[in-house]
């Protein structure tokens, strides 16, 4: 697993072992940073990774431009290994990690900036994509017009009346949904 572009391109990152993280394949990625491309100026985002996992997500961005990225996971080793990678391509002074649950929400820190990006990667068939958009929604995270990159499994479809679908592509068993915050 590499970043693909950018600042940190070719850089290796740690993979994690077993099955318990389902890392987005090399090639998935950068089909989602064409798509973004398409759409907006990574350069200078500020990026929300939500069941951030390796973090490789959000250090494409960083990679790409974007500012900072705040990485949650409920899962002390999926921040473990993420940090670790933060560590292996120098991001650390960019990144803040979040021990929490995506689904229920957390607190917004007072002087923490809304998002601009989102990458919400949950595990599959669970219902948590939906809840963590809400919780963000519910948080002030989001400015108008933030995107939103959904990986979910391919049947899943967003109802949500603050999203409005922008595209969809199905790779195999996983579908990427790019959405858009309206208020």
């Amino acid at each position: 697993m590499r970043i693909t572009s950018g600042e940190y391109g070719g850089r290796k990152l740690s993979e994690p072992k077993g099955n318990a993280i389902r890392p987005t394949s090399d090639k998935v990625r950068q089909a989602i940073f064409n798509m973004l491309g398409a759409r907006m100026d990574i350069e200078g985002a500020t990026v929300i990774d939500l069941f951030c996992g390796t973090g490789a997500l959000s250090f494409e961005a960083l990679s790409r431009g974007a500012l900072h990225a705040t990485l949650c996971d409920i899962s002390a080793a999926s921040l473990k290994l993420a940090k670790e990678n933060a560590a292996l391509i120098g991001a650390m002074e960019r990144c803040t990690f979040i021990k929490a649950d995506a689904s229920k929400g957390f607190d917004k820190k007072p002087d923490q900036e809304p998002v601009n990006l989102v990458f919400c990667d949950p595990p599959y068939d669970k219902g948590l994509s939906e809840k963590a958009l809400k919780a963000l929604h519910d948080k002030n995270y989001l400015i108008e017009g933030c995107i939103i990159v959904a990986e979910s499994e391919k049947n899943l479809d967003y109802s949500l009346p603050e999203f409005k679908i922008l595209t969809e592509k199905t790779y195999g068993d996983t579908k990427i949904v790019l959405l858009e915050y309206t208020l």
